[in-house]
C-alpha cells in the first residue's frame, strides 16, 4: 500500500490534471446539455464536484488540478459556441466560488472544537457556511461582471434579482452534491454493499425498502399533480427515510428527489421568457435548499443518537479499563448460549494473573492498570469473534468458548498462558515488567449444568493450578469423576 502511495505521489501532478480535467469537462457538459433554456442551467454540478473533491481528497490540492479544471470549464463552454471572453469570465466566476468556499471551509474546520467519528457530522457546520459564502461571492461577481461582457445573457436592469437567482442556483447545486462526496464510503466498501446478496429474502427485509418506495411515490405524485404546494409532497417520506438509511444513501435520495421536484415545479414557469419566471424559480430553489438541509440534518442527528446509544450500551456491558465484558453482561450472554444445543461442546475458563497484588504494591496502581490492559489485549488477540471474554473482578477473568471440546480448550488455554508469559509490560517509571497467568477450565458436552456451577468448577481447577505452582493450566477432568483433594485452604492471590 505504501509503495502504491509513493508511486502515485510521483505522478501526482499528471494524475491530478487528467482526473480533474475530464471530471469537470463531463460535469460541465452535463449542466450545459440539460439546460431548459439556452442560458440558464437546470443543474450545474461542476463547481460542487470540484469543491467536494478538493475537500475530500487533499491529494488534488495543487496547481495541476486548477489548470485541469480551468481547461475543463473553458473546453465545455467553447464547444457550444460561447465567445472566449464570456467563457473566461464564467470560468473565473466558477473558480472564485469554489476557492472561496474551500478557503472558508478549511478556516472553519481548523478552528472548530467539536469533533466526532462521523465525517459529515464533523464537517457539516463549516461546509454549510462555506458554501453559503462561496455562492454569495460567485453571485456578486456574476452580477458585477457578466452584464458588461459582450454577448452576455445577464442584464443589468435588476441586479438584486440577478444576485438572488445566481446565488440560489449555486447553493442549490452545493447542497445536493457535496453531502454525497463527503459521505462517500469508498469504492471497496461500496462494492461490498453492492455485491452482497442475502441467501433468502425475508418479509422483514421489506421494511428497509419501504421508505424508499414511499419517496418514489411522492415524487410521482409531484410530477403528475404539480402545483406550488407539491414542494411538501415528499416531506414526510424523506423524514422517514432519513431515520432509516445511511448518510450516503439519504444524500443520493435527497438529490434525486429535489431534482425531480425542481423539474416538475419549474416546468410551470419556464414557458415565460421574461423576468417573471425568475421569482418563482428563486422561491422553488430556496424551498428545495431548506428541504435538502432539513433531511440531511435529521439523518445526521439520527446517526449521532444511534452512535451515542451504542456507546452507552457498550459502556453498560463492558469493563472501562480492559474493554472486556463485565460480569453482568457475561452472565447474561453465556446463560443464553448455554440454552442452545448447537453451541456444545462448551469450554469455560477462569483466569487469574499471578501475584497481581504484589505487582500493584511494588510498581503502583498505574502499572497494575497497564498490566491489566496488556493482558486483556493479549487474550483478545487469541480468541474468536464469537468467544466471550469477561473481567469478573480485579485480576480475575473468564472465557466462554462454544463448539470447543476439552482437548481444544486445553490447547487454547495453553496458548493464552504462553502468550501472557511472553508479554512485556512497558511502564514509564519501572521499565519492562512481566506477568504470568494461571488458568482453570471445565468442558461440558450437554445442556445439564447451570452457568454458575460451571464457573465454580472452572474456579476449582484454577485453585489447583495456583496451588501447584501457578503459571499453568488445569482441567476439571470430568464432572462425574472424583476430583483431587485440596490439601490446604490457604488463600492464594
Amino acid at each position: 500500500m505504501n509503495q502504491m502511495i509513493q508511486k502515485l505521489s510521483q505522478y501526482r501532478y499528471s494524475l491530478s490534471f487528467i482526473v480533474i480535467f475530464f471530471t469537470i469537462l463531463a460535469a460541465a457538459w452535463f449542466g450545459i446539455f440539460t439546460r431548459p433554456l439556452s442560458y440558464s442551467a437546470f443543474f450545474w454540478p461542476a463547481n460542487a464536484i470540484l469543491l467536494g473533491v478538493l475537500i475530500r481528497y487533499p491529494f488534488f490540492r495543487n496547481i495541476s488540478s486548477i489548470i485541469g479544471a480551468a481547461l475543463g470549464y473553458i473546453g465545455a463552454d467553447l464547444f457550444i459556441g460561447n465567445t472566449f471572453l464570456l467563457t473566461l469570465s464564467l470560468t473565473v466566476i466558477n473558480f472564485i466560488s469554489v476557492l472561496v468556499a474551500l478557503y472558508f471551509y478549511l478556516y472553519f474546520y481548523k478552528n472548530q472544537t467539536f469533533v466526532n467519528n462521523k465525517k459529515f457530522m464533523r464537517n457539516s457546520f463549516p461546509l454549510l457556511f462555506s458554501t453559503i459564502i462561496g455562492s454569495c461571492f460567485c453571485a456578486c461577481l456574476a452580477v458585477s461582471v457578466l452584464p458588461y461582457v459582450p454577448h452576455t445573457f445577464l442584464g443589468h436592469e435588476q441586479p438584486l434579482l440577478n444576485f438572488l437567482y445566481w446565488w440560489s442556483g449555486e447553493l442549490f447545486n452545493y447542497i445536493l452534491i457535496l453531502p454525497i462526496l463527503i459521505s462517500f464510503p469508498g469504492l471497496r466498501k461500496l462494492a461490498r454493499m453492492w455485491f452482497y446478496h442475502p441467501e433468502a429474502f425475508k418479509w422483514s427485509d421489506l421494511k428497509i425498502i419501504l421508505p424508499f418506495i414511499a419517496v418514489m411515490i411522492s415524487c410521482v405524485l409531484t410530477h403528475y399533480y404539480f402545483a406550488p404546494g407539491a414542494l411538501f409532497y415528499p416531506l414526510a417520506t424523506l423524514m422517514w427515510a432519513a431515520a432509516v438509511y445511511s448518510l450516503f444513501s439519504i444524500s443520493i435520495i435527497t438529490m434525486l428527489t429535489c431534482l425531480t421536484l425542481y423539474n416538475s415545479l419549474s416546468s410551470m414557469y419556464l414557458s415565460s421568457v421574461d423576468h417573471t419566471f425568475i421569482y418563482p424559480m428563486i422561491s422553488i430553489r430556496v424551498g428545495l435548499i431548506i428541504l435538502g438541509i432539513t433531511t440531511l440534518y435529521i439523518c445526521v442527528m439520527n446517526l449521532y443518537h444511534r452512535k451515542i446509544f451504542r456507546e452507552i450500551e457498550h459502556l453498560a456491558g463492558h469493563d472501562s479499563l480492559t474493554n472486556a465484558l463485565n460480569r453482568r453482561k457475561f452472565m447474561y450472554l453465556a446463560s443464553k448460549l448455554l440454552s442452545r444445543q448447537q453451541v456444545y461442546p462448551v469450554t469455560i475458563m477462569m483466569l487469574d494473573i499471578d501475584h497481581f497484588k504484589t505487582l500493584n504494591d511494588r510498581y503502583g496502581h498505574a502499572s497494575g492498570d497497564l498490566a491489566l490492559q496488556t493482558f486483556s489485549s493479549g487474550v483478545h488477540a487469541l480468541l474468536r469473534a464469537n468467544d466471550l471474554f469477561c473481567r469478573i473482578g480485579g485480576e480475575e477473568f473468564a472465557i466462554f468458548l462454544q463448539n470447543t471440546d476439552a482437548s481444544q480448550g486445553e490447547k487454547i488455554a495453553e496458548r493464552i498462558r504462553q502468550q501472557i508469559s511472553d508479554l512485556k509490560v512497558e511502564t514509564p517509571a519501572y521499565g519492562m515488567i512481566q506477568m504470568t497467568v494461571s488458568i482453570g477450565l471445565v468442558n461440558v458436552s450437554q445442556n445439564k449444568y447451570e452457568l454458575q456451577a460451571l464457573l465454580q468448577y472452572a474456579d476449582q481447577a484454577l485453585y489447583w493450578a495456583k496451588q501447584q505452582g501457578r503459571n499453568q493450566v488445569k482441567v476439571y477432568q470430568s464432572l462425574d469423576a472424583p476430583q483431587p483433594k485440596i490439601e490446604s485452604i490457604e488463600i492464594l492471590e
